[in-house]
């Protein structure tokens, strides 16, 4: 009884669905109203707020390589001492540039959503890196990697030399593995 009253139904839904296809007349489709003056931007345009002002001409591009100033000599650096909060506020920031999280996962404390084009960072305290190379990485990585896509981040004067100090001194302190 039952699947005699499913069939009966779905017979039935189909003879009216046939039914209406076979009644209505076809019609042509309707062009759809489209609007082809003017912005579809807001007017009048503008950035959010606090947008970064910095200027980036100095810097290469894809289609300006001849930009960013060749690599120098290695900066002799003896001892860092920074302050390693200060280093890991910078390495953290997001609006100078994106600092380091931007290609590096960086310990435990790393803010969510970091980047994975640079090598991670987590324990580069214990890989037994000196003073001088750690400031010089960050300063000019072409130093020692004439091909490294890390920006010069001192050569190009975005960090100064004790935002750079501090950053060694915060990268000296990350010896926790990630869990």
């Amino acid at each position: 009884m039952r699947r005699e009253g499913v069939i009966c139904g779905l017979v039935a839904v189909l003879a009216i669905g046939v039914g209406a296809v076979s009644v209505a007349p076809m019609t042509a489709f309707a062009q759809a109203p489209l609007a082809l003056e003017g912005s579809a931007a807001p007017a009048p345009w503008a950035r959010y707020r606090n947008w970064n002002q910095t200027s980036w001409d100095g810097y290469n591009a894809l289609n300006r390589r001849d930009r960013t100033p060749p690599a120098g000599r290695e900066v002799v650096v003896r001892t860092v001492t920074g302050d390693a909060a200060r280093g890991r506020a910078l390495a953290f920031d997001r609006t100078r540039g994106g600092g380091c999280m931007v290609c590096h996962v960086m310990g435990p404390g790393t803010p969510p959503s970091p980047g994975n084009v640079g090598v991670d960072l987590t324990e580069i305290g214990t890989a037994g890196r000196t003073d001088q190379w750690l400031y010089n990485y960050i300063f000019d990585p072409r130093v020692y990697n004439p091909e490294s896509v890390m920006p010069p981040w001192g050569k190009h004067s975005f960090f100064d030399d004790r935002e750079i100090r501090d950053m060694v001194a915060f990268l000296k302190t990350l010896k926790t593995p990630m869990r």
